[in-house]
Formats: C-alpha cells, sequence, structure tokens
C-alpha cells in the first residue's frame, strides 16, 4: 500500500507571487522583471521574500494586477533597470513621458 501526503510547513494570506521563471539577475545584487508598461516593456527591481520550487512571493516593486512576462523580452534587454529608490518623476522620464504636476 503506498500514500500520497502533502507537508504543509507554511502558508501566506494575501501574498503577491510569481513565477521563479519570471525573476532575473544583474550582477546578482539586483533582481528584476520584465513587466508590460501600456505598450512599453520595463526592467524593474523587485524585492523578493519566500520561495517554493516554483513560486516567490514579492515584497516590493509590484503591485496586485501588474503583468510580467515568463522570458526575456529582446526589445528591452537593452533598457536600464528601473530602480526602486527612484522616483515617479524619473521612472516618466525613462520612459519618455510627460507628467507635468499643477499644484491648485
Amino acid at each position: 500500500m503506498t500514500t500520497s501526503n502533502k507537508i504543509i510547513t507554511q502558508t501566506h494570506q494575501d501574498a503577491l507571487f510569481i513565477p521563479l521563471e519570471c525573476l532575473y539577475n544583474y550582477q546578482d545584487s539586483i533582481t528584476y522583471v520584465y513587466q508590460k508598461n501600456g505598450i512599453n516593456v520595463i526592467k524593474k527591481e523587485v524585492i523578493i521574500g519566500e520561495t517554493n520550487s516554483d513560486e516567490v512571493i514579492i515584497l516590493e516593486g509590484l503591485a496586485f494586477g501588474d503583468e510580467v512576462y515568463l522570458s526575456k523580452i529582446k526589445e528591452a534587454e537593452d533598457q536600464d533597470i528601473i530602480r526602486l529608490s527612484e522616483s515617479k518623476t524619473e521612472v516618466s522620464a525613462q520612459l519618455g513621458l510627460n507628467s507635468p504636476s499643477k499644484t491648485f
């Protein structure tokens, strides 16, 4: 007689997770993903948490509903990685977007 068992060691409520295949490393220090941004693709830094054999928890850098690619996007390979420390203004400038702000 044989059995099949599943041992649950931890559970995470409301965790954002993506497949491990979506992650890339730059010089062994910056972890990033290829993220869909409208009609563009950007390379964006992420902070990762715990992993299992298939998925990784994203602690910072992505939000629920963000779309990431499973494989490298050739057209975006030469782009700079958008770092988490950059402001929205710098990100918009890197993407070539104009986002004037007004104070009322």
